[in-house]
């Protein structure tokens, strides 16, 4: 199997992320980028089967409790975030 490269461009905000990743992880030197996002991926891939585990032994009815709280979760960091920047605001 051959394996090309693949060039890849990040966004502003995506870069902020990748340097925030990377000053968690400890790795910040040569080939920090890279370990962060195969680490990103391995993460990535693992908690999606974790989660699929349990989301797909759910019922209906389960799987309906599950979104419903996935919304209202958002929901309220949401709401959070927007009183933390109005607060900063002085609004």
């Amino acid at each position: 199997m051959v394996v090309k490269k693949i060039p890849i461009s990040f966004n502003d905000k995506e870069q902020e992320n990748i340097k925030k990743l990377i000053s968690l992880m400890g790795i910040e030197g040569r080939g920090d980028i890279p370990i962060a996002i195969r680490f990103s991926i391995t993460y990535t891939l693992n908690q999606l089967e974790k989660e699929a585990k349990v989301i797909l032994g759910l019922n209906d009815a389960e799987l309906g409790f599950w979104l419903s709280s996935v919304k209202k979760f958002k929901t309220r960091l949401e709401k959070k975030k927007l009183l933390e920047k109005l607060q900063k605001e002085g609004i």
